[in-house]
């Protein structure tokens, strides 16, 4: 039997957040509820298993085996990732070959007097001002705007520009909250180039600073617009206003709630489920599962989570369809013409031109296809083990 410290080596910390208990377990944060808490507290301040197992009868009543409550024990530690394995809730684990640009030393630099634009009051009115003033702009000039304005010159850097402003939104909205952020980078999702901003420690924080947060990106981008439009009425300029309505449409591409983006994290945060996306997935299966069993009942949790994986999944076909429907021959084609580049490259030949944009959209296309076959495979082999019997829907 195990003696040494249970959690010898082993560093974590539990914080009260609103209702919910949360665990920073190796920079990676979960919800967990008071068992857990409780039992992760006797492991702590025991000097042993043995200990720790006497421990957990007095507090908790319940007649367990030594070896069962090491066997529970290691599984909870498996399961929260605190043997040193990557589990968990972590607001970039999506994002790959990620290269940290501008450190947390760097954006300590930012002035304080930024960070006032994230207090409540301010930040709920003016971005509603913003709104109003954007979409009056935009909806009046929609006929006039040029959407090929912002290929070229200045605008495309104004462009640039709103993109910075969001990642740096993120930080100044931490720095007013007291929570450090890691710093800005740029990394890959699937094979998309993203900026992105380390701000995994605002799971520490209140709901609703954590929705502000999370809307930082999508305000600041919505205040610029609104700044260059004003500008651009002001000198009747025709070019600041195309642009001006661009980027205010464009901000809007944060807020969807099916990819890891702004609005990803606002619903997540709201529903308080942190791993969002796989739980409704988990969800999804329990629920096809559960309508072969009998006495079955709809839980509106159950059917929402569900409902979320469903349109997550059109989503995605929608997606699937279009760039197929965009992109057939690239797509037909990118078999072979991989087959004909790797030839190439073994027989010491390079040819850049396998390196277009058609191409890196067909690769896109098959990453996609094959992450999801694979999710969906998995899913209903697991249905298909667990299924049985009859179902009663109330």
């Amino acid at each position: 039997m195990q003696t040494h410290k249970p959690m010898e080596g082993i560093s974590f910390s539990i914080h009260k957040c609103d209702k919910n208990w949360i665990l920073n377990a190796n920079g990676r944060f979960f919800n967990i509820n008071n068992n857990t808490v409780r039992l992760l507290k006797i492991l702590q301040d025991a000097d042993s298993y043995q200990s720790a197992h006497q421990a957990f009868i007095q507090q908790t009543s319940k007649k367990i085996s030594l070896s069962d409550f090491v066997e529970i024990a290691n599984q909870q530690i498996k399961k929260l990732g605190l043997d040193g394995e990557s589990r968990g809730s972590s607001k970039l684990s999506y994002v790959k070959l990620k290269k940290i640009l501008i450190n947390e030393n760097s954006l300590a630099k930012i002035p304080p007097i930024l960070c006032t634009l994230f207090t409540p009051f301010v930040f709920y009115y003016t971005l509603f001002a913003a709104l109003l003033f954007c979409a009056y702009l935009t909806s009046t000039t929609f006929d006039k705007i040029d959407f090929s304005i912002v290929r070229f010159g200045w605008p495309i850097g104004l462009l640039i520009l709103s993109l910075l402003l969001h990642e740096l939104a993120h930080v100044c909205a931490c720095r007013h909250f007291n929570i450090a952020s890691k710093g800005i980078g740029f990394g890959f999702y699937y094979l998309f180039p993203v900026a992105y901003s380390d701000v995994t420690n605002i799971w520490l924080l209140p709901k609703h600073k954590r929705q502000i947060v999370n809307l930082a990106g999508f305000y600041i981008e919505c205040l610029f617009s609104a700044l260059i439009g004003g500008v651009g009425l002001l000198l009747s300029n025709d070019i600041l206003l195309s642009t001006a309505c661009v980027l205010f449409i464009l901000s809007f591409r944060s807020l969807n709630p099916f990819l890891r983006s702004d609005g990803y994290w606002v619903l997540s945060d709201h529903l308080d489920k942190p791993d969002l996306m796989n739980e409704s997935w988990r969800n999804l299966q329990q629920l096809i599962m559960e309508l072969f069993q009998r006495n079955f009942k709809v839980k509106r949790t159950q059917l929402a989570m569900s409902t979320y994986a469903v349109i997550n999944i059109s989503v995605v076909f929608f997606l699937l369809f279009y760039i197929y429907d965009t992109q057939t021959s690239a797509i037909i084609d990118l078999p072979s013409t991989t087959f004909l580049y790797v030839r190439e490259i073994a027989s010491g030949n390079f040819n850049e031109n396998v390196f277009t944009i058609e191409n890196g959209i067909a690769l896109v296309f098959y990453l996609m296809l094959f992450r999801l076959s694979f999710k969906m495979a998995f899913a209903l082999t697991r249905i298909y083990k667990d299924a049985g019997g009859s179902c009663n829907v109330k």
